[in-house]
């Protein structure tokens, strides 16, 4: 089966999730950001994969090389940390649709996953029961790169804490007052960075 989606299909299906969430890179720098869009596993659930999928391999038709030309990006993504509740196909970013420098206009956000897993300016997703290709992996680099295993969520809940237990981790803040207002905790992610990143 093959499914051809636009951003307003998907804005128009499918309920948007907001989240702050704090990418780490293979290179040791992170970031915090206040992301939205659809959980992938609201994908799989409205479009299920073959019984026997297992992967999905996502794809940048649009991605260039440092030297601006083509160079298709692909990276595949086992079902269950695409099924996780943080992971999401982002189409806004603090507040206002992606840029084109931020992935849009759809971008995997994958918090249980480092960097390099978060493809920007997705153009395809297909499904296979055998683990697709990867393009960091065909590199030298790890084809998992996990920050907090899936396998050990039974015995590591601290690794998917609530977006109210992040806050207060990552802030010092108290969660009363702060939650659910997305422009509340937008104002308070700025002054933190300007505070901790000042020009």
């Amino acid at each position: 089966m093959s499914v051809s989606l636009d951003i307003r299909n998907l804005l128009t299906r499918f309920s948007v999730r907001e989240q702050i969430t704090r990418l780490v890179c293979v290179e040791g720098w992170s970031a915090v950001a206040w992301w939205a869009g659809l959980r992938f596993d609201d994908l799989l659930r409205a479009y299920p994969p073959m019984s026997q999928a297992k992967w999905a391999r996502v794809e940048s038709s649009v991605n260039l090389d440092a030297s601006g030309n083509p160079d298709p990006y692909f990276m595949s993504l086992d079902l269950a940390t695409a099924s996780h509740p943080q992971t999401l196909l982002a189409t806004h970013f603090n507040g206002q649709p992606l840029t084109v420098d931020h992935g849009a206009p759809l971008r995997l956000l994958v918090p249980v996953k480092l960097g390099l897993k978060n493809v920007k300016a997705i153009t395809k997703i297909t499904y296979s029961a055998e683990e697709p290709r990867d393009y960091w992996a065909e590199r030298g680099y790890s084809r998992y790169d996990g920050i907090c295993p899936l396998v050990n969520a039974a015995r590591r809940p601290d690794c998917y804490q609530s977006i109210a237990d992040t806050i207060v981790q990552l802030f010092g803040l108290h969660a009363s007052g702060v939650i659910g207002s997305s422009q509340a905790i937008q104002s308070v992610c700025a002054r933190r960075f300007s505070e901790r990143n000042p020009q």
